[in-house]
């Protein structure tokens, strides 16, 4: 009996470590609008959080979400049921500095062989961005557009990388916006 509790204690402790969700008061879920090549559609979004970030966004049902200990990444997915690793959104903890978190970001993108270029603060995508990259592959193997922010929140530095195929633009780079906009974070004690 002792060993049974001992060990069903274990298991809840373990399970416990490992959930990055929280409790942030949002509704599971919603139907909202999401503009696609100029027109609108009513989609399901559902909510997800990550507790070590104290951050909730939502996005779109139908996507692959997969989370650790730094971040959570968002993938479109193949036919198959598969992620499609070229087209995903991740959210991320940065490291101690700026410079820190866009290494983060441009190593992202040297592993998949795409070059990143430093984008100009006046032409940044997210207002609140101490740091973009941007990137740009058009071959005849693969199209991929994209880029990756820092930004500090509460005295912590955190990353976005986004990329996408050239087919998938139209369709991801909304759902991009849209987990942006809807961030919410969780004011720490």
């Amino acid at each position: 009996m002792n060993r049974l509790l001992l060990s069903l204690v274990t298991i809840f402790l373990i399970a416990g470590c490992t959930d990055y969700t929280m409790q942030s008061g949002r509704a599971q879920d919603k139907v909202e609008p999401l503009v696609v090549e100029g027109d609108a559609y009513d989609m399901r979004f559902l909510l997800y959080e990550h507790r070590e970030l104290g951050l909730s966004t939502y996005v779109p049902e139908g996507l692959i979400v997969e989370f650790d200990e730094k971040g959570m990444t968002f993938y479109a997915k193949e036919l198959s049921g598969k992620k499609f690793d070229r087209t995903q959104f991740r959210i991320f903890q940065g490291g101690e500095t700026t410079e820190q978190t866009e290494e983060l970001i441009v190593n992202h993108f040297r592993e998949r062989n795409v070059k990143t270029e430093r984008v100009d603060p006046e032409h940044f995508t997210f207002s609140f961005s101490l740091s973009e990259q941007i990137i740009s592959l058009d071959s005849e193997n693969l199209s991929l557009f994209g880029g990756g922010a820092v930004f500090k929140r509460e005295n912590r530095f955190y990353g976005f990388i986004y990329h996408y195929t050239g087919e998938m633009g139209d369709l991801f780079h909304p759902v991009v916006m849209k987990a942006v906009d809807e961030l919410e974070w969780m004011i720490s004690s």
